[in-house]
């Protein structure tokens, strides 16, 4: 999930970061995750991809003024959605192609 200029990684997909691309353990927060900044996305990924995963990336896609109007509520939760997918037959960033 993209949270800011960071991207994170919750619970099983986190222990499995964290042994793939040695990422360190968050502690900020109840739920276990790991996280990098979106610099780092090509190669995150890729290392991922290398260790036969498939990587699905989540990125908010509406404004707290968009959700406000769709829930019409005070407190609202962003709509979040699948922006990319990167698999062994997907990857198209040349960055990221051998």
């Amino acid at each position: 999930f993209k949270v800011g200029k960071f991207y994170e990684i919750f619970f099983y997909d986190a222990a499995i970061s964290n042994r793939v691309c040695d990422l360190q353990w968050m502690r900020q927060k109840l739920e276990p995750h790991v996280g990098f900044p979106e610099a780092a996305l090509a190669k995150r990924a890729q290392m991922l991809v290398d260790h036969g995963y498939k990587v699905v990336i989540v990125e908010q896609v509406e404004t707290v003024e968009e959700a406000k109007a769709r829930e019409n509520k005070s407190t609202v939760t962003l709509k979040r959605d699948v922006c990319q997918v990167f698999s062994q037959g997907t990857i198209t960033d040349p960055n990221m192609i051998g």
